[in-house]
């Protein structure tokens, strides 16, 4: 009689060395500049967009991604904190590029996470009638923080919840609104939804 081995459980993503998922995502939330956005946009909540790749190592993982935000407000003129709406079109484009590293606790339906890095945003606000030196553009160096959960356990396709605060210091408080308000940080809480692809 020939005795039969027992059938052993497929295995699982944790057996492999290195995973390549890539991912598409939709934020939104709050700009830290809350009164200058507020002023310029009629409030300081606003969606944004986005996408990367993720490389995962074991519980260790490496990100980079791209979101993308633009909104055509208007200019205003502040004094002694009342704003003024000059009824010109002012459009603002924000486009967050970022390095995250991060540990994640694996589980079979349930796999939370955290992790941080930096980055730079590339911003740009140009407006009608408005002469060059008026429209502004900048990169600025951007340090962010996050945790999430990520559902579906080893499907290839799977969603994550995730929040993130972003701070980048230094980029606004020159000239406009913002010198105005005294707001100098172009950085955002936000949650974010993710879908996954891969294994």
């Amino acid at each position: 009689m020939v005795e039969r081995q027992p059938r052993r459980p497929p295995a699982g993503p944790a057996a492999r060395h290195v995973e390549l998922i890539g991912f598409g995502a939709v934020a939104y939330g709050t700009w830290l500049a809350h009164d200058t956005f507020s002023a310029v946009f009629g409030n300081s909540q606003a969606p944004m967009f986005g996408g990367g790749v993720q490389v995962r190592v074991g519980s260790l993982f490496v990100q980079g991604a791209v979101d993308y935000f633009q909104k055509t407000g208007s200019r205003v003129v502040v004094n002694a904190g009342t704003v003024f709406n000059l009824g010109i079109p002012d459009t603002v484009r924000v486009l967050p590029i970022v390095a995250t590293i991060g540990y994640r606790h694996t589980g079979r339906q349930l796999t939370p996470y955290i992790g941080g890095g930096v980055g730079m945003h590339l911003y740009k606000e140009t407006s009608d009638f408005a002469d060059a030196s008026e429209n502004l553009s900048g990169q600025f160096a951007s340090y962010h923080a996050l945790a999430g959960v990520e559902f579906g356990g080893y499907r290839l396709l799977r969603v994550a919840l995730e929040g993130e605060y972003t701070t980048v210091p230094h980029a606004l408080g020159t000239t406009g609104a913002s010198a105005a308000f005294n707001e100098r940080d172009l950085g955002g809480i936000r949650g974010r939804v993710k879908v996954l692809v891969g294994r």
